[in-house]
């Protein structure tokens, strides 16, 4: 019974992080600030959006490299690119406990 609660509340916390980071993306996304991006960084938010819904994360940042996704961050208003940060973090750690 334990085990059981254990991890309800483990996918109950998952389901959090991934909805705040796809809550953060679709923000940014409706936010004028993605307007002005230029049209490559607008496309590698959407990409990142789909990426974070499929649990496909640590694929598409290594496929495309940290780097990229920096650079795109830096465009941003500092707190969306803050929250962006903080919840994609929390993602590609989530992620990777569910590969253990």
């Amino acid at each position: 019974m334990r085990a059981l609660l254990v991890c309800s509340c483990l996918l109950v916390s998952l389901v959090c992080i991934s909805a705040d980071l796809l809550t953060t993306l679709t923000m940014i996304h409706k936010s004028p600030a993605f307007h002005q991006l230029p049209p490559s960084e607008q496309l590698l938010l959407v990409e990142l959006m789909s990426e974070a819904a499929a649990d496909q994360l640590h694929a598409y940042v290594s496929h495309i490299g940290m780097d990229r996704l920096i650079a795109m961050m830096a465009h941003l208003p500092e707190h969306e690119a803050g929250l962006l940060l903080k919840y994609l973090n929390a993602e590609l750690q989530q992620e990777g406990h569910q590969g253990n």
